[in-house]
């Protein structure tokens, strides 16, 4: 008798070759920001980044990459795409809170510095009747209540927009990465319940 994992949450990382890294910060730089709170960084006033032609290769790299990821969890798309883009820049001890994309269907970050982590939250513990002793292992992901990825530069990260995620405070100045919203374009859905974007 073994263990067999159902229903996994997927998330797709990838390290991005991108010899423009350094002009992507200095363009980054330059575009105007709104404060999230003391705490919780800072995010563009310009939400469709990646459309700008800076960025045009980025883009087309994200979107050849989430359509892999959905074809490697079994769903079919007539076409995606970026419905909003934004820079978020943290600073020495600022963090962005725990939270998930509303009105997204798949959503992604990609890192353009190094610093503290992104954290995602196990969603199977929303579903728990009982609140268990959680007794930590680290050699058996099955105990996990949370997991850290350390951003490099050129980290692309996808995962389903409803997935808890948050970026704890970071260590240095300048965490800058860009966050992005995916939805389906075109037919969507089964029949019943199909919706043409």
């Amino acid at each position: 008798m073994g263990f067999i994992d159902l229903f996994p949450t997927v998330i797709f990382s990838k390290n991005i070759k991108d010899n423009n890294i350094f002009s992507y910060i200095n363009f980054i730089k330059n575009e105007k920001f709104e404060l999230s709170g003391e705490k919780n960084g800072y995010y563009s006033n310009n939400s469709n980044i990646l459309n700008e032609y800076i960025f045009s290769n980025l883009k087309q790299t994200i979107l050849k990459n989430v359509l892999l990821y959905l074809k490697e969890v079994g769903h079919e798309v007539e076409d995606i795409q970026i419905s909003n883009s934004w820079a978020n820049v943290l600073n020495k001890n600022q963090e962005i809170h725990n939270h998930i994309h509303a009105n997204s269907y798949i959503s992604g970050v990609f890192y353009l510095t190094e610093s503290s982590s992104i954290k995602f939250n196990n969603p199977l513990l929303r579903e728990e009747n009982f609140c268990a002793t959680k007794i930590f292992n680290e050699n058996n992901y099955r105990t996990y209540t949370e997991y850290y990825i350390n951003p490099t530069p050129g980290l692309l990260l996808i995962f389903p927009s409803w997935l808890d995620h948050s970026a704890v405070s970071s260590e240095t100045d300048n965490r800058i990465s860009i966050a992005f919203n995916i939805i389906p374009k075109g037919k969507f859905g089964f029949p019943t319940a199909q919706i043409n974007l």
